[in-house]
């Protein structure tokens, strides 16, 4: 089922982002809000309707009316673990399995228990080393991390690289064109292989060259870092179907802090992380 709001439903946006003028084409821009809020009010007033509850009541309902009373298990993945969970609160009576994919959101769960999205690169970061201790058990793994583990060899790549944003692999670690310290995009590289269950084997080699980034090494990692610079591609046909105005709702809503936290606080969070998905910080520096 599409979620209220995307895909065949009526699409949440609002004329402001979707026009061709528009600063940031579908996304919003901070000098459209006012305008976008008021074009919402408009079309759909209160717009908890499009809520993650809403949601899971439209597939409570569907399974209720339409499955004859058989027994149904719901399987979530992704996004739709947070769905599935609150789906788990509305005690569809069919329904007697669940199957999630990981634990996305834990409703009624203290404060400091909460996985919220704005906490992302802490969480990420806190993951991210656990791995990389994990090389010092590893007897491959570790015989290359003699002198200095493979922990605190990527702390000083960071320090060494911002200090000498320049050098070499410095300027091979950074992506063409942003403003972002080397360490910050070294840190996100290293957060997208983490995320990749083969990639995440090639992270100690990484550092490992990128300490040493003599010649060898540099024909070795042109390619890698290379492949991580963004690409001009044609807007997919899917893409009409998604709203990155629900998508930044139900963020806000319902899975960020309360009150939010400073641009400077999410900034610290994703700099002290050793990797990071840049989802905390990204979402409140895009709006």
């Amino acid at each position: 089922m599409d979620h209220r709001g995307t895909g065949r439903s009526t699409l949440l946006d609002c004329v402001s982002a979707t026009t061709d003028d528009s600063l940031l084409g579908g996304e919003i821009d901070p000098s459209e809000v006012d305008e976008c809020a008021q074009d919402l009010q408009h079309k759909f007033g209160d717009l908890s309707s499009f809520s993650i509850t809403s949601a899971a009541t439209d597939i409570a309902t569907f399974i209720t009316e339409s499955t004859n009373g058989q027994n149904t298990t719901v399987c979530g993945v992704s996004y739709g673990s947070t769905l599935v969970e609150r789906l788990m609160h509305l005690k569809a009576p069919t329904v007697t399995g669940y199957v999630l994919d990981g634990v996305a959101t834990t409703s009624a769960a203290a404060k400091d228990k909460f996985p919220f999205i704005s906490m992302n690169d802490r969480d990420f970061g806190e993951v991210a080393d656990t791995f990389l201790d994990l090389c010092a058990n590893d007897e491959d793994c570790s015989r290359h991390f003699k002198s200095t583990s493979l922990p605190d060899l990527l702390q000083q790549l960071f320090e060494k690289f911002d200090k000498e944003p320049n050098s070499t692999c410095a300027q091979l670690v950074s992506v063409q064109g942003a403003f972002d310290p080397p360490s910050l995009s070294l840190r996100a590289t290293l957060g997208s292989a983490l995320l990749d269950s083969t990639m995440r084997a090639f992270i100690p080699p990484l550092v490992y060259r990128l300490n040493l980034c003599e010649e060898g090494d540099v024909t070795v990692l042109k390619p890698i870092f290379s492949s991580t610079e963004p690409q001009v591609e044609t807007e997919p046909q899917g893409l009409a179907y998604v709203s990155v105005l629900l998508y930044n709702l139900i963020n806000f809503s319902e899975v960020y802090e309360k009150p939010a936290p400073s641009f400077a606080v999410l900034e610290e969070r994703s700099a002290h992380a050793t990797m990071n998905g840049g989802v905390g910080l990204d979402k409140t520096n895009r709006l």
